[in-house]
């Protein structure tokens, strides 16, 4: 085990090493991710179906000939929508939260030097499914509504004022809590010792991480201007052969961008750990033996 701040965290060697470890995996990553977005897809267009679909028709019922939804219909059609929103946002999530604990397992075996198959990593993320899903909507309430609801407050004092505090607080709780994911998948200490788990290890290191992301966002930048400078140029030449090629690279840089955004706060993870507690990656993987 190395000592304690013997290998400080590095943004450009965890941008590296993430991207090895996602061009290792690659394969394997993309047809998590593609397999994790199918299956997202069909449950909501199923739920959709049976909630908002039986839903009209009971409410049409009321008015049956006369094409107008009763008031009671449309009472039981507000609240069977608002039933079946959470549920499909609820299933949807921990469908994706599978896809995430799957590639994060998938990435710290590969930190271990170990090859594991698609089928293995999706194993061991369905049994973690659910606590990172509650994982997640804790890292949603606080990244997302109550940042919101702060901003809403605010609106009544100064709309600009209110955007601000709005940006400050969501990027403050997304530096905070940006490696609870990965704790939750690692080290499985429940929901809410994940959050506080993260806190810990970001402490410290929230400017760094707030670098990496803004380093990434410039390197998306760079390929996003690239390949809008190409299809500009394929465009010109064929625009049904642009439009065909466009349809394609756009989910195939979906895959590889939602890949990688699952690698990157895992790989994240180790580091802080190296830097923070001396940590090697043969104990961090112990937890999957």
């Amino acid at each position: 085990m190395s000592a304690v701040g013997s290998q400080p965290f590095n943004v450009v060697s965890v941008i590296n090493q993430s991207f090895g470890v996602t061009r290792r995996n690659l394969g394997g990553f993309v047809l998590i991710t593609l397999l994790v977005i199918i299956a997202a897809i069909i449950v909501g267009a199923i739920l959709g179906s049976i909630f908002f679909g039986s839903a009209m028709m009971a409410g049409m019922g009321g008015g049956l000939g006369t094409g107008e939804m009763s008031p009671a219909g449309m009472m039981s059609l507000g609240f069977t929508a608002v039933i079946g929103s959470i549920l499909m946002l609820v299933l949807v999530m921990a469908i994706q939260q599978l896809g995430v604990a799957a590639i994060t397992y998938g990435a710290v075996q590969d930190l271990r030097s170990r090859t594991v198959s698609v089928g293995e990593c999706l194993s061991r993320g369905l049994g973690l499914m659910f606590p990172v899903l509650g994982v997640a909507l804790l890292c949603t309430l606080l990244t997302a509504a109550v940042p919101m609801l702060v901003g809403y407050i605010l609106e009544m004092v100064s709309p600009t004022l209110a955007r601000v505090v709005n940006f400050i607080l969501q990027a403050a709780a997304w530096l905070i809590l940006y490696v609870a994911i990965p704790v939750a998948v690692i080290e499985q200490p429940g929901a809410v010792a994940s959050l506080k788990r993260s806190v810990h290890l970001t402490e410290g290191y929230r400017f760094c991480i707030l670098w990496m992301g803004f380093l990434i966002g410039l390197i998306g930048l760079a390929v996003g201007a690239v390949i809008g400078l190409l299809f500009y140029l394929l465009f010109t030449i064929s625009s049904a052969l642009a439009s065909i090629i466009a349809v394609l690279a756009g989910i195939a840089i979906t895959l590889l961008f939602v890949s990688y955004a699952a690698a990157l706060p895992a790989v994240t993870y180790y580091n802080l750990r190296v830097a923070k507690e001396g940590t090697d990656i043969v104990e961090i993987g112990k937890v999957f033996d």
